[in-house]
């Protein structure tokens, strides 16, 4: 369903990388990436950072990896136009829980239903929040996961192909 692209992102592509501020976590979940940000037209990215959901320039980072959902233009651009109404959402620290138990260890499908429950439906870490887009735009980049509970890794499509 997703291809990797080269070229220059366009609106609603969204990219992988790693960022010193994630560095141990990271390491400690066997991860790839640790990073997602969404293209969100006229060279921004958005992103769940750690103070919220905010705008940057493009060119903040340098070694991004661009992905291209396999779904239509106007489902890409109205991903974009979510996260773009996201800004100034709070992070949702209580994710990470989640997602250390879902990279490192398994959870029993219970564990998943009480976090997906108990998580706050708004705020994201940064790969949730691209989730998270994408399923109010109608697409489900991660079926199997709830959202707050998607990994970098889990939009990787090298990684799960």
């Amino acid at each position: 369903m997703i291809a990797r692209i080269a070229a220059h992102p366009m609106q609603g592509d969204y990219g992988l990388m790693n960022i010193c501020q994630a560095r141990p976590f990271t390491r400690l979940a066997g991860m790839k990436y640790n990073h997602a940000v969404i293209c969100v037209g006229h060279d921004e990215i958005a992103e769940a950072w750690f103070t919220g959901v905010r705008i940057m320039p493009m060119d903040n980072y340098k070694s991004i990896v661009w992905y291209r959902p396999d779904v239509s233009v106007q489902m890409r651009y109205r991903a974009a136009w979510y996260a773009r109404r996201s800004v100034g959402q709070k992070y949702d620290y209580s994710s990470w829980f989640g997602m250390l138990f879902g990279a490192g260890l398994k959870l029993t499908a219970w564990q998943e239903f009480v976090l997906s429950l108990s998580a706050d439906k708004d705020p994201h870490n940064c790969s949730g929040f691209i989730a998270q887009c994408y399923k109010r735009a109608g697409v489900k980049l991660v079926p199997e996961k709830a959202t707050n509970l998607v990994l970098p890794d889990d939009l990787d499509f090298e990684k799960a192909s």
